[in-house]
């Protein structure tokens, strides 16, 4: 019941007027008047997120179900927003985007984009500004619904089709599992527009943050190496070591890395990250280490490299671009796993649509890996030696 009454005050107070020769805009238009709507749809953006947030870049409060927060602090809108609303539906989005959790933030923006999408209503991010320079600039910021419906029949079609408020890559209900062909395109689309431009640029190699690396110096310039790996394994370790996510063994990643890998990269998370408040420098330290000797001995001949703390869209990138990619629990890696036109191996856990294998089809290219998680909740406490004991163990 909390949800009908949110999706309803978030209708019926942030619908938006889309005035055009003293007209709203019509369902089913031809090409050119979609044009046009969204660049309406553009314009109001700036204006009304500038009236909504004022000097602020994003708010909670137009996040997935909570919008319902701002109506009660605010029960009036300012004059110049409230001109406007009158008849079309737009649902209004404004996440508070960063760079700590960029796989939730995704599920977040997608959701709420989908809900605009099947419930016939225009979808808007009211954030003044992305950050620059990543992918969540190439995604949607306006999008015209062109078959857009009534506000209160939007309404009734939302109560019934737009049930997750939060989590949602973790709800088999959501509406990410039942269109991800839309989401697979959309991401593909920003990795590539994202990579293309950065390709023409001089600072995708010049890394910073190569922890360790086994034959780069092969390589007579650092910037020669390949940008996009054979293999590229996603390897959470601090965020691993206090939730119910945790750690793949050692031996699912080489089980899954074909023996011609030529390149192999790791890509981890800052080793100064804070989670929970804390960080997992030595543990972390220690598991790096051990899983970089452990590929080494078994692809002598490859190009192995552990990125630590790089920029977290070019890992993304690589992610998606690589010829294999080997997913930790974690939708930083999930998004780009979708993206990815080539192999994909992702963990079977409670983290994608609650282990529901029937919520979705996420391609052929994808592959479930079946074995048992290491949960880092409970092991850390039982010391690194053990830790590791249980990593090295072959199947």
């Amino acid at each position: 019941m909390m949800l009908f009454k949110a999706i309803l005050l978030l209708f019926i107070i942030l619908s938006l007027m889309l005035c055009h020769h003293g007209a709203s805009v019509l369902p089913n238009s031809g090409p050119g008047h979609s044009k046009n709507v969204s660049e309406l749809l553009s314009t109001r953006q700036v204006i009304i997120s500038s009236q909504l947030l004022g000097p602020r870049t994003c708010s909670h409060m137009f996040s997935a179900g909570s919008a319902i927060k701002f109506m009660t602090s605010q029960p009036s809108l300012p004059d110049a927003i409230r001109l406007h609303l009158k008849g079309d539906a737009i649902l209004f989005h404004s996440p508070c985007l960063s760079e700590q959790s960029i796989g939730n933030s995704l599920s977040e923006l997608f959701e709420v984009f989908l809900c605009a999408q099947v419930s016939g209503a225009h979808f808007m991010d009211i954030s003044p500004s992305r950050l620059s320079n990543g992918i969540y600039n190439r995604l949607p910021i306006v999008s015209a619904n062109p078959r857009l419906r009534p506000v209160n029949e939007a309404i009734e079609i939302a109560k019934t089709h737009c049930k997750c408020q939060g989590i949602c890559h973790e709800n088999p209900s959501s509406l990410i599992h039942s269109n991800i062909k839309i989401l697979k395109n959309l991401m593909q689309n920003a990795i590539n527009s994202f990579w293309d431009e950065l390709s023409k640029s001089d600072k995708m190699v010049k890394s910073a943050n190569i922890y360790l690396e086994h034959r780069v110096r092969k390589f007579q310039d650092i910037s020669q190496f390949p940008s996009i790996p054979d293999v590229a394994i996603h390897y959470r370790c601090s965020d691993n070591l206090v939730t119910h996510y945790g750690f793949l063994p050692f031996h699912v990643l080489k089980s899954k890395i074909p023996s011609s890998s030529s390149s192999i990269y790791i890509l981890a998370e800052s080793k100064f990250r804070h989670t929970h408040g804390t960080t997992f420098n030595s543990m972390c330290d220690s598991i790096f280490n051990s899983l970089f000797q452990y590929l080494k001995e078994h692809f002598p001949r490859s190009l192995i490299i552990i990125f630590r703390g790089d920029n977290p869209f070019i890992d993304m990138a690589r992610l998606a671009l690589a010829k294999t990619t080997i997913c930790s629990v974690s939708t930083f890696c999930f998004w780009p796993a979708i993206a990815s036109t080539n192999l994909v191996y992702f963990p079977s856990t409670k983290l994608i649509a609650k282990g529901n294998r029937s919520a979705s089809v996420y391609g052929e290219n994808f592959h479930w890996i079946e074995d048992q998680i290491i949960k880092g909740i409970d092991i850390r406490r039982s010391g690194i030696d053990h830790i590791l004991k249980l990593l090295f163990v072959e199947k």
